[in-house]
């Protein structure tokens, strides 16, 4: 469907898929799956929350940062560019999602989870805030005024350099 779906759109429309982190479990249907498609694919948005990713309790560094790592692939077998990987965090009611109106006073803040992003590879695609039940389309919830927009306002969201994302390498067997 994503290869039909790229030759139907017109030129500079973009696909993206947000899979849940269970999905983009390395050699799982799913991830194979994105190897196949991953040139028609512009963003890569795997949602770390709703499954075994807790970001508010483990931080970007757990296991967020491995299954980050294994969608770039290996300098054989490259997958997606550290800047088509947008990290998904929820800021309701989700399994793993900080909630309002202070999503900082979790051991693993978005500001936190920035920073290690950031610190890990840099340029990236950043981070999307999955929003339930929290706004309309009249008033977006993304960066609002129960903390969400500090991040911005303090200038965390914008800390990485202009060097080149890493490349991960595949440890010897």
């Amino acid at each position: 469907f994503t290869r039909l779906l790229r030759t139907q759109l017109p030129s500079g429309k973009i696909i993206t898929h947000a899979p849940p982190d269970s999905k983009v479990v390395k050699d799982s249907g799913y991830f194979n799956n994105l190897a196949l498609m991953k040139d028609n694919i512009d963003f890569l948005l795997p949602q770390f929350y709703n499954g075994p990713v807790k970001l508010k309790e483990n931080g970007f560094d757990g296991t967020a940062k491995k299954l980050f790592t294994d969608l770039q692939g290996t300098p054989d077998a490259k997958l997606f560019d550290a800047k088509q990987l947008v990290i998904g965090v929820c800021n309701g009611d989700c399994i793993d999602g900080y909630g309002l109106p202070d999503p900082t006073s979790t051991p693993h803040s978005v500001v936190t989870i920035v920073d290690q992003l950031n610190a890990f590879v840099c340029p990236n695609g950043g981070i999307f805030l999955y929003s339930l039940n929290l706004g309309t389309l009249e008033q977006p919830i993304a960066f609002d005024a129960n903390g969400w927009g500090n991040a911005a306002k303090t200038g965390h969201l914008d800390t990485c350099t202009t060097a080149e994302p890493a490349v991960p390498t595949q440890a010897p067997v």
